[in-house]
């Protein structure tokens, strides 16, 4: 999304292509899902490059997996249990560069959902299926492409929902794929349904503590060095 992409930067980073933010790194606002995390993986192995990272933000699954965490994932499973190892000696060196921060960080399995889990019972059949720690719908195809082209790959997601969180549709149906809000459309249907002000209020909270996640991890330059 535009705010994950941003946390890298400071700025906003221009959309679906390739954008080099430093001496050693290229990044992709591709949008949420897996057909636009697939075509940016691919244009980044036709850059070049010499490792992947699926950069963002996940829901928990585990309701011991709090807003605000950070995953460095271990391993990308889909329900039907296609699943890719990410790099152990990378996920490491990134460990220890944030060792001196106040972030929670936390090793394993996240699942792929092929739309956001909107709901508790969502994220449960999911976990059920899964075991994992955390959900989002770009890992498997970066994971994927990586492994197709020999590259290392980790995934760095922070956690925005947690797993007995609500996500009402009308937010969901009413955001783009780059997480941008349609702000009229929103405000009627807050207007409608005022009832909602609280799941997006509790919403808005955990993107604020997700991305100021992530802005740690930029900060401390802790992707950047790639794979050792």
């Amino acid at each position: 999304m535009s705010s994950e992409g941003r946390c890298l930067t400071g700025q906003a980073v221009p959309v679906k292509k390739p954008v080099q933010i430093n001496e050693n790194a290229i990044v992709i606002v591709c949008g949420q899902g897996e057909e636009y995390a697939r075509t940016a993986a691919q244009m980044l192995i036709e850059q070049n490059v010499s490792a992947l990272v699926s950069w963002g933000t996940a829901g928990a699954l585990t309701e011991n997996v709090h807003t605000g965490d950070l995953i460095l994932a271990d391993s990308v499973m889909t329900k039907e249990e296609e699943s890719y190892l990410f790099d152990t000696e990378w996920n490491k060196c990134v460990a220890n560069k944030l060792c001196n921060t106040s972030l929670k960080i936390r090793n394993g399995m996240i699942a792929h959902a092929d739309q956001v889990l909107s709901t508790p019972e969502k994220k449960s059949r999911l976990l059920s299926a899964t075991r994992a720690l955390a959900t989002d719908m770009e890992s498997i195809s970066i994971a994927r492409c990586a492994y197709t082209a020999n590259l290392p790959c980790i995934a760095v997601r922070a956690i925005v929902d947690e797993a007995t969180q609500v996500i009402p549709e009308a937010i969901i149906d009413n955001t783009d794929i780059f997480g941008r809000p349609a702000l009229l459309p929103l405000l009627i249907s807050l207007s409608r349904k005022p009832d909602l002000m609280p799941a997006l209020i509790h919403l808005a909270k955990g993107m604020k503590a997700a991305t100021k996640t992530l802005k740690t991890v930029a900060r401390n330059q802790a992707i950047f060095s790639g794979p050792v």
